[in-house]
């Protein structure tokens, strides 16, 4: 009969130990993380273009070396409304009462410098009235009090059809 202690020392079993699965979880969080940090720069780098933060050329473009499908209206409402969110941001953000302008909101970060101007190359102007802020535009003639002039949102009098022309 065999002794117990020589039957327990021919039953070897090999398993992973501490260190080694240390050193594999090691490296799969460093591979993790470089993966993390270059999805995280490429979605900031969308963000910043789409918010017009070092625009690249072709958002600062005149409206005739823009895509053919978006019209000088449909770039101008966009910009507006981006225009307006950044300056309600801004005014959150300050004590006084003053209503900021267009440069206001690109020194201080609430608005890209590739926002500045409408659908026609017109730079866009602000106005307050109490909480709510105007956006304003020359049009396509690039005079301001005729006609075609865009304002965001409609002033509240206003009983236009609420695109923002009047």
């Amino acid at each position: 009969m065999a002794h117990p202690l020589r039957a327990s020392r021919r039953i070897e079993r090999r398993g992973v130990t501490l260190v080694e699965t240390l050193i594999v979880l090691t490296f799969f969080g460093f591979v993790g993380s470089i993966v993390t940090l270059a999805v995280s720069a490429n979605a900031r780098a969308k963000a910043k273009a789409a918010l017009g933060f070092d625009a690249p050329p072709a958002a600062l473009a005149p409206p005739s070396h823009r895509e053919p499908a978006e019209t000088p209206l449909a770039f101008t409402e966009t910009r507006a409304f981006a225009i307006r969110a950044g300056a309600r941001d801004w005014l959150r953000t300050r004590a006084e009462s003053a209503c900021p302008s267009v440069d206001d909101l690109v020194a201080d970060g609430f608005l890209g410098r590739g926002f500045v101007s409408d659908g026609w190359g017109n730079l866009f102007e602000l106005s307050c009235e109490g909480e709510e802020v105007y956006v304003h535009s020359a049009g396509a003639d690039q005079a301001s009090g005729t006609g075609d002039d865009f304002v965001s949102p409609q002033p509240r009098g206003d009983l236009g059809c609420g695109t923002g022309r009047h």
